[in-house]
């Protein structure tokens, strides 16, 4: 992640963006959730229950290790892109399949959350927090659609609550205020999604059009890069 020029603008971009909800959801920061070189401990695989496919997988398995309590630990690699390589990585279908999953793990975490005071890590095994909404894959797709549409509302409704209950001295929302970073900016970034929804398709016709606008880059390092900083963190 610290080799910019070695990663190609757009995907440094939504490895950003991935980099700050995953790790939010996770409950700890993970320097680059993308990266498809990993080891899984056998006894992580046999705790959690994995009900999603393709890359949401991965996505799942980090999410679930964090918010379970596992640590989640990085080692410094190279960033390698050679020209011309085949992926199976589809762009729009695959990083809307995540970015939906996400969204809806952390709607029901969150409300967890406000619920039972005190409590970081929502997912207790197979079953527990998001997995209760996997009745089917009908339901399932059906519940990622109603968090999409009512996460703003939804994220509005959580930072009152936090406020509140913060007044009263009521330990709500303790995996955003453990981060050591300010809540009320980690909720201003969710609320900024469909502008950045917005700069992305216009960077996307614009650069079919091989006219460069280049929207996104800044608005990505201005509200979801400086955000999960590791001296902030650590």
């Amino acid at each position: 992640m610290e080799t910019h020029d070695r990663i190609p603008g757009h995907r440094r971009n939504s490895m950003l963006v991935a980099r700050f909800f995953i790790s939010l959801a996770a409950n700890q920061f993970i320097e680059d959730t993308q990266c498809g070189f990993r080891l899984y401990p056998l006894s992580l695989i046999g705790s959690v229950g994995l009900l999603k496919e393709r890359y949401v997988t991965e996505t799942e398995l980090l999410i679930k290790a964090g918010d379970s309590a596992g640590e989640i630990r990085c080692l410094p690699i190279k960033a390698l892109y050679p020209p011309g390589q085949s992926t199976h990585f589809r762009s729009v279908p695959d990083v809307a399949a995540i970015s939906v999953y996400v969204i809806s793990y952390l709607m029901v975490k969150w409300g967890i959350e406000a619920l039972r005071p005190g409590v970081i890590n929502t997912y207790r095994g197979a079953g527990t927090s998001r997995d209760v909404f996997c009745l089917s894959p009908r339901f399932d797709r059906a519940f990622e659609v109603v968090t999409l549409l009512t996460c703003l509302p939804l994220t509005i409704l959580y930072g009152a609550w936090y406020y509140v209950a913060r007044v009263f001295s009521v330990p709500a929302f303790q995996s955003l205020t453990s981060n050591g970073i300010p809540v009320g900016r980690m909720l201003r970034s969710v609320m900024l999604l469909p502008i950045l929804l917005l700069f992305s398709i216009i960077d996307l016709i614009g650069n079919r059009l091989r006219f460069h606008p280049d929207l996104t880059t800044a608005f990505v390092r201005r509200h979801y890069a400086g955000p999960w900083r590791k001296e902030q963190v650590e």
